[in-house]
């Protein structure tokens, strides 16, 4: 299994490079890979800040990528989870990851961070165990 790289992902979800986005869709085809938080959160903010991709379709492009069988990603039902929260609230990618753990894990956080207090309040509110 070999380590994904942002660059290369970004070639694949954009389909922007004439030589680089074929190669890079062959060479996700011919390999089992592993996707790490780190890489994913880098690709999300290249992909929001760089490139103004809506957060529904960062979250959907992610989402259907993870769930391929030759793609490992560790704790996927967290991954999904931070990236819906991604999508549905206004907080970073980090911070989402973060909200998801406390959700998934019935972990708490420490935080001064306004804005994820209001999303793990939220998420509590709706009757999840934060």
């Amino acid at each position: 299994m070999l380590l994904l790289d942002a660059n290369l992902m970004l070639r694949h979800l954009l389909d922007d490079h004439p030589e680089l986005s074929p190669k890079a869709q062959d060479l996700l085809d011919r390999n089992d890979v592993e996707l790490r938080y780190e890489v994913m959160c880098e690709i999300v903010y290249v992909l929001s800040k760089l490139y103004g991709v809506p957060r529904a379709r960062i979250e959907a492009d992610l989402r259907a990528f993870i769930a391929a069988d030759s793609v490992y990603i560790q704790d996927e039902e967290t991954a999904c989870e931070a990236l819906q929260l991604y999508r549905d609230q206004n907080i970073d990618i980090v911070d989402a990851i973060l909200c998801a753990h406390a959700k998934v894990r019935g972990r708490g956080i420490l935080t001064f961070d306004a804005k994820m207090l209001k999303v793990l309040t939220r998420e509590s509110a709706n009757g999840q165990n934060t």
